[in-house]
Order: C-alpha cells, then sequence, then structure tokens
C-alpha cells in the first residue's frame, strides 16, 4: 500500500523531531516531492545564530539512518538537510523570538504614515503586537496589517 505525501511529511518530521531533541536546533519545515524524476526529502533547520556545514552533514547522516527503519515507499531518494536562508520571511513565534534585536524589512498591508515598508530591529513580536526599532523610535504595528517581516541588512 502506497503512503500518501501527508504520511510521508508526517512520519518524516517525528523522525527529525527525535533527532532534534536535546539540541537547540528547530526543524523550520519538511518538503517531499520530485525533481529531474526523484524523489526528493527536504528538511529545512535554523537555530539562533545559523547552523554551519558540518551540523548539516551530521543531521543529514542521522536522519538518513533513521529514515532508513521507517516504511518508506520503495524508491530511491535524494536527501537534503539545509539552513532556510538569511533573507527567507519569518512565519513563527519563535522565529521572532530567534531574531529579536536583528535588523528585519517589514512590510505593511495597509500605509502607516503613508509608508508600506519599514526598517529597523525586530524588538518583539507580543500579543498580536509586532514592535521595531528605527533609530531612536519605536514603532509598534497590529500584527494582522503586517503583511511579511524578513531579516535584512541596514546600511
Amino acid at each position: 500500500m502506497a503512503l500518501g505525501r501527508a504520511k510521508i511529511v508526517e512520519s518524516i518530521t517525528d523522525v527529525v523531531q527525535t533527532v532534534l531533541r536535546d539540541t537547540d536546533i528547530e526543524l523550520i519545515a519538511v518538503e517531499t516531492g520530485r525533481e529531474n524524476n526523484m524523489r526528493y526529502y527536504r528538511i529545512v533547520v535554523d537555530r539562533r545564530g545559523g547552523i554551519d556545514m558540518n551540523t548539516i552533514g551530521d543531521l543529514s547522516h542521522n536522519i538518513d539512518q533513521e529514515l532508513d527503519r521507517l516504511e518508506m515507499p520503495d524508491e530511491p531518494y535524494n536527501l537534503e538537510v539545509c539552513s532556510p536562508g538569511f533573507d527567507r520571511p519569518l512565519t513563527t513565534d519563535n522565529d521572532y523570538i530567534r531574531y529579536e534585536g536583528e535588523d528585519v524589512e517589514v512590510k505593511l498591508v495597509n500605509a502607516v504614515n503613508k509608508k508600506n515598508k519599514y526598517e529597523g530591529k525586530l524588538i518583539s513580536k507580543v500579543d498580536g503586537k509586532l514592535t521595531i526599532s528605527v533609530k531612536d523610535t519605536v514603532l509598534e504595528f497590529d500584527f494582522e496589517n503586517v503583511k511579511q517581516v524578513k531579516r535584512t541588512v541596514i546600511f
């Protein structure tokens, strides 16, 4: 019986969570699909300060060993363990905690003070409010008006 995509992702997620237990590394996403006629499993992980290549290699090895123990579709696959990239949008509460104090770009749904985009230091995301510091000014936005937040480099 063939496993459905959702079951595969759920099984891989369980394996990765087990491998990451007792580390400061967070699972961001599990993706599966086909590229060049080959099944792939992409595991996206992150932690404060980023993840070095040695850690990625160790995780890949450990996850691959655990995947071999699962009842997965009987076909070859590529396993890719990666970090999400510097400029990915922040999506989880843990993202906002992890990147407090870092430079971010905030895009708004509706303009505030005639601007739809602000750059500053992330202070917090608490109780439906996003707070950033722009130079010496603290700005607070209703989170429902926030379209996207991502890290950036401010010059």
